[in-house]
């Protein structure tokens, strides 16, 4: 089985992939008839590769059936390509259930077990609980010695794809040379070369350019020897990304060049609209703006062939940012609209906001400043909305993952505890033919019962103590909330104000155009809320008087951006809402973690956070 990978910055070329498998395949599903026989892993692979997703589904219910009527020993490896089916329909909580139902049927085969946990692993991580499916993980890796080597390497790679999503690059890393290591052993050299590719990925992370660039060469010879040009193309986009974060243009261009050839020659459309799309970026950094516009609209041409909203979104999305760079109003203005209204009509919330922000500075160009204003205030309002909401599920998934854990501890104390009366039962009827022990045993009996009732009340009081405290984060959270919203009406109150004023003003100018300009460049500014800094440092140094003094008389070479990032840890904030307060990527608050950890002086296993909120 062929076996390809992905990096870490392929969501659109993977949504693609899935969506147009199915079209460039020929034919459609037979008529399905059950062979328990052949029924395995490889035959519900095969399905899954081939698109034949309906054929998955039904193979894996049929033989669950069978299975039950027929077979229940068999009930454990059943359920697991259950979940397959699941997973390859993007059913992920409904993966989790099967694999749960799987676990409960007490498998006797480990690798069995460990094929279960491993799939429940990667549902949890599709739904975000990242948590949950490093538990998975650890739980096989505790019998790591009973692991088949191969299925071990697949178990180190999927502990890799957690951590690195956790933002612990260094674990991640440590995961990446034991999965090495692993593959290697059993002679798995392609997927190996893989991995070099990964960790060449966490190098770059950590700014470790030389040693990223030369695990990407080492993955690259192996498969262009083995005329493996699929996952070469895989490396040369990965390879294309980094030369375009450390500004090697040129050599990113060469490189996306090749993966258009090698899509061409495979037919590899989703691939070669990815690579199109981030070769425009890199034409537009060398100047090159027409082969840029040409990227972008060819990879806008194949999207549209095949009807892929988030494809579309993403290159109307890089189209109109190049004619506002140009300064080409009316194409700016156009394709601004048409990624707005895909947007809205799609519900891609995480575009959204790009696209209100990229709308209101093409009517700003265009003249039309009151609905650049409008716009402009859309935009902050629909950012606000969405990092409270976000705010709020985090914190909510966290408490609901608390209370079902708990209640899962309670479930099984509870039947501990009813397993242990049944016996006491038991041992009653008995005790009753003796007619000596009845009395010792009634006392007996007495006495218990009253110790679980105080042990009852106990737990009542322990539980009315943490419905306290929960009630207190929760006042104190909303605290903190309106803290924020106070703020944010002042400054959005001001800005209102002022944009009045200069609209008065222009109305009574006699040279409208000057304060146009001057208006256009105060939006950009708004954009970049740096007003919003100084009010967040006060209400910070409110909060916490002693943080900044302590930590810059230990630490006295911290920069201003080093100091926010501080600051942020201080409150707790996970990487992508520090990405959304700085306005930067996720990859950015990781290098921005990572060289504040260096001067912080912090060896690999120390906690940053922890360091932080010590201070």
């Amino acid at each position: 089985m062929s076996r390809t990978f992905m990096g870490h910055r392929w969501i659109i070329l993977c949504f693609l992939s899935l969506l147009l498998a199915p079209l460039l395949l020929n034919g459609q599903d037979e008529n399905l008839t059950l062979d328990p026989d052949g029924v395995d892993e490889s035959l519900i692979l095969r399905y899954i590769h081939e698109s034949k997703l309906d054929s998955a589904e039904r193979i894996t219910r049929l033989y669950l059936d069978y299975v039950r009527n027929n077979d229940p020993t068999l009930l454990p490896e059943a359920h697991f390509l259950r979940t397959m089916g699941h997973m390859a329909n993007f059913e992920y909580q409904a993966a989790v259930d099967q694999a749960n139902l799987g676990l409960k049927e007490d498998p006797s085969d480990f690798l069995i077990e460990t094929k279960l946990r491993k799939a429940k692993a990667n549902a949890h991580k599709y739904l975000g609980n990242l948590d949950s499916a490093l538990v998975q993980v650890e739980k096989v890796l505790e019998r790591e010695s009973e692991v088949d080597r191969a299925e071990l390497a697949e178990i180190y790679y999927a502990q890799y794809s957690i951590q690195t999503q956790l933002g612990n690059d260094d674990k991640a890393l440590e995961s990446l040379y034991r999965a090495l290591d692993l593959f290697e052993e059993v002679e798995d050299y392609s997927f190996a070369a893989s991995i070099r590719s990964y960790i060449g990925v966490i190098y770059h992370h950590l700014d470790e350019d030389s040693l990223a660039l030369d695990y990407q060469d080492q993955a690259l010879d192996y498969f262009l020897s083995h005329d493996e040009l699929d996952n070469a193309s895989y490396v040369y986009l990965e390879r294309a990304n980094m030369y375009i974060d450390m500004e090697r243009y040129q050599e990113a261009a060469d490189d996306l060049l090749r993966v258009v050839e090698i899509s061409d020659a495979n037919g590899h459309v989703a691939n070669k609209a990815n690579s199109l799309s981030l070769l425009g970026t890199a034409y537009l950094n060398l100047g090159k703006q027409q082969e840029a516009i040409d990227s972008y609209m060819e990879s806008l041409a194949i999207c549209t062939e095949y009807g892929i909203p988030i494809g579309i979104a993403s290159c109307k999305m890089d189209i109109a940012k190049l004619y506002l760079k140009t300064e080409e109003p009316d194409s700016a203005l156009r394709y601004a609209q048409d990624l707005h209204d895909i947007c809205v009509q799609e519900g891609f919330m995480d575009y959204l906001p790009g696209a209100k922000k990229i709308l209101s500075e093409a009517y700003a160009m265009n003249g039309l400043h009151e609905k650049a204003y409008t716009m402009k205030l859309e935009e902050s309002e629909l950012r606000d909305s969405i990092f409270s909401l976000e705010k709020s599920e985090t914190i909510g998934k966290l408490r609901e993952q608390f209370e079902r854990e708990k209640n899962l501890r309670e479930v099984e104390r509870l039947k501990n505890e009813a397993q242990l009366d049944a016996l006491k039962r038991r041992g009653l009827i008995i005790g009753l033919i003796v007619a000596a022990l009845l009395f010792f045993l009634i006392i007996n009996r007495e006495v218990k019962r009253r110790k679980k009732a105080k042990e009852l009340h106990l737990a009542e009081m322990k539980l009315s103590e943490t419905e306290r405290q929960r009630l207190a984060d929760q006042l104190a959270f909303k605290n903190r909330e309106l803290t924020s919203n106070a703020l944010n009406m002042a400054h959005k109150n001001e800005f209102l104000t002022a944009m009045g004023e200069r609209l008065d003003s222009i109305a009574r100018s006699d040279d409208p155009q000057k304060e146009i300009r001057g208006l256009r460049t105060d939006l950009k500014v708004e954009g970049q809320m740096e007003s919003n800094w100084d009010q967040f440092i006060s209400l910070f140094t409110e909060t916490n008087p002693t943080f900044y003094k302590e930590l810059t008389e230990r630490y006295p070479d911290l920069s201003k951006g080093e100091l926010r990032m501080a600051a942020l840890l201080r409150m707790n904030l996970g990487n992508k809402d520090i990405a959304r307060m700085l306005n930067i990527s996720d990859d950015g608050v990781k290098k921005s973690r990572y060289r504040l950890r260096k001067k912080l002086g912090l060896q690999p296993d120390d906690s940053l956070e922890s360091l932080i909120l010590s201070i």
